[in-house]
């Protein structure tokens, strides 16, 4: 559950209607405190309309201290973690604008990994974060980016489990199709 702020729901998403942020102001605020587990998952289809720009964080304003996910200006995605000094994974493989994009960010024990396209993950050590803010859609973080660096583009079945999920599970999630819509009942 988050409260949006300036998000269109009325978007064609990968799976029926997605949200569609601004790029200057649309926001999912959660209470979400996902810095304090040792293990965890998010999982979100992106069709993003520009890169360089913060799709999801924590990083709290006062601190800077907190995780957040970014969208380099050439299609990498980066996985940060962020104290006195920052700890960064950089993907790989690479997305593109004006598509559908699958990312899966995982955090199990003492390592994290990005899976951009079903593709290789890539892994690093993690660090201990902690901070008091909710995770939030579209920015980094509760503090205004700079250069204009919201999420711009739509973002859909966002997916947030508190356990690291396998390969296999990725896998499963990258190939899942939309139900059919029913239009009768037969018996």
């Amino acid at each position: 559950d988050g409260t949006p702020t300036s998000v269109n729901f009325n978007v064609q998403g990968k799976f029926g209607n997605a949200g569609s942020f601004n790029g200057s102001s649309s926001v999912i605020t959660t209470s979400l405190d996902i810095d304090t587990l040792t293990n965890y998952t998010i999982s979100m289809w992106v069709n993003p309309s520009s890169l360089a720009k913060f799709l999801a964080g924590t990083i709290n304003s006062a601190a800077n201290n907190g995780i957040y996910f970014f969208l380099d200006s050439g299609g990498t995605v980066r996985f940060v973690e962020r104290t006195t000094s920052s700890n960064t994974l950089t993907s790989t493989d690479t997305i593109s604008i004006n598509t559908w994009n699958h990312l899966v960010f995982v955090r199990d024990g003492s390592t994290n990994y990005i899976y951009v396209n079903n593709g290789t993950p890539v892994s690093t050590s993690n660090w201990n974060i902690t901070n008091s803010v909710g995770f939030t859609l579209a920015r980094g973080g509760d503090y205004t980016p700079a250069n204009s660096a919201y999420y711009n583009g739509s973002i859909d079945q966002v997916r947030i489990y508190n356990s690291a999920i396998s390969a296999a599970n990725v896998t499963t999630l990258y190939e899942e199709i939309e139900c059919p819509a029913v239009t009768s009942d037969t018996y």
